[in-house]
């Protein structure tokens, strides 16, 4: 007796049954994206993240390597890219090794959900 059931391979079903991916559905979480990339990054619970101090002052400081990849993280995370300028101005940083002194989760969020915004 043949089957009424259709054959799919497990790569269609795992593939349809996927939500859709776009930047627009992704930037809904844009903070929520920096909050877990600066955790993953740096070893530090989000919950326990400081949001409005620098990433030199967090339990496990972060420095600038840590920083790039955070962002790193989130432009592929979100499907975005974050231009350095922005950065460099709301930080008044114009020198990567000034960031971790510098910038604050609070600021890569507010970055980050206008950069969502624009696309």
């Amino acid at each position: 007796m043949k089957s009424p059931y259709k054959t799919i391979s497990l790569a269609t079903f795992l593939f349809s049954t996927l939500p859709a991916y776009s930047a627009q559905n992704s930037c809904s979480t844009a903070e929520t994206s920096v909050l877990n990339a600066t955790s993953s990054i740096i070893g530090i619970p989000a919950k326990d993240l400081a949001i409005k101090s620098a990433f030199s002052e967090q339990a496990i400081a972060g420095d600038a390597l840590d920083i790039v990849e955070i962002i790193m993280t989130i432009e592929e995370d979100l499907n975005i890219e974050i231009p350095d300028h922005l950065i460099e101005q709301k930080t008044n940083s114009s020198d990567v090794t000034d960031l971790p002194h510098n910038l604050t989760i609070e600021i890569l969020q507010e970055i980050v959900t206008s950069e969502c915004s624009n696309t």
